[in-house]
Parts: C-alpha cells; structure tokens; sequence
C-alpha cells in the first residue's frame, strides 16, 4: 500500500515539476509568441498589432504605458540603451498609435498644418512604429534605441474635416535612455 502511494506522489510530483518547471526564459511559452514585424515577441493578446522598424532580441528594459483621449502615460521615463520593449494599453475610446522619435523636446518634433508630426521632415529620427490600434487591446514593439532623450506619440489625425492631431491635443510623452 505504502509502494502505491509512493508511486502516486512521485507520479504527481513529477506531473507538477514538468508543468511549472519552464520560467519562460528561454523561449516564448510564458505568454508570448513570436511573431509581428521584425521577429519581436508578442503577448499572446496581440493578434492584429502592426510594428513598424521594430527589433528582435531579448529586451534590457520594458516600458509599459496606457493611452487615451489625448494623453500618453508611461509608467518610466528613463530606461538603459538597448533592445527595450514598449508596451501599450489603448484605455480610450479612439484607435491610437505610438511613434518613437528621436529628439530631447516634443516642441522640436516638426509638424504637419494639421498637428501630426511631420513623417518625411524627421527622416531617420523616426525610429519605429506602434501602428494604430482599438480600444481594449495592447500593442507591444521592441526598439533599439541608443543614448539620448526620445518624443514617444500618437500621430493618428482624425478625419479630414481640420481636427487637430492627436498628438497637437496632447498626446505625446519623452523618454530618456542612459548609457
């Protein structure tokens, strides 16, 4: 009788050691899989996300933020150089987007008659894209980004009747990367 529990608790110590024994470190199974733009590691909820210019890697950093009508809210301003992950909840009622532009003051982003940052005049310090996306989901990208201070904002423009950007409404944040 002792032999059979034995037997049963080895079997079921086993069960739960195989079932918890993977952190996730290695590979993507805890919640995320691999896929999008670039090769980046999405959480499994992202189906749909749109990247643009993201990286590949395993992340030194994670910024994770919400938007909404019209503001941005990150919850670190400053992060080290390096493959770092950004993740967005869209909390708002409006499809949103985050764009990662190099520059130390959102007053120097150079904007469209309409508000939006101007794509073409940034050329190379547009650096990558969260592509606009619903309320209710959340979007991730990983970004190489260097030292230096960077605009994080929604350029999405509402309709063509002369509403503003998002991002002339207030919905733009910095974030700082140290060496």
């Amino acid at each position: 009788m002792r032999t059979g529990r034995a037997i049963a608790l080895l079997a079921s110590l086993t069960l739960a050691v195989a079932a918890c024994g993977d952190d996730g470190a290695d590979d993507d199974s805890a919640g995320m899989r691999s896929g999008g733009q670039g090769g980046d590691s999405e959480p499994a909820e992202q189906a749909g996300c749109d990247i643009e210019d993201g990286a590949s890697g395993r992340p030194v950093a994670e910024v994770h933020g919400e938007l909404a009508e019209y503001t941005i809210t990150i919850e670190r301003d400053k992060v080290p150089s390096g493959l770092v992950r950004l993740e967005f909840d869209n909390v708002g009622a409006l499809a949103h987007e985050v764009a990662i532009v190099r520059a130390g003051d959102p007053s120097t982003v150079p904007t469209t008659p309409d508000g939006a940052a101007d794509d073409e005049a940034l050329g190379d310090d547009l650096l990558g894209e969260i592509e606009p996306f619903e309320p209710g989901a959340t979007c991730a990208g990983t970004f190489d980004l260097a030292p230096g201070d960077y605009v994080l904002l929604c350029n999405v423009v509402e309709g063509d009747d002369g509403r503003e950007a998002h991002m002339a409404e207030g919905m733009v944040t910095t974030l700082e990367v140290t060496a």
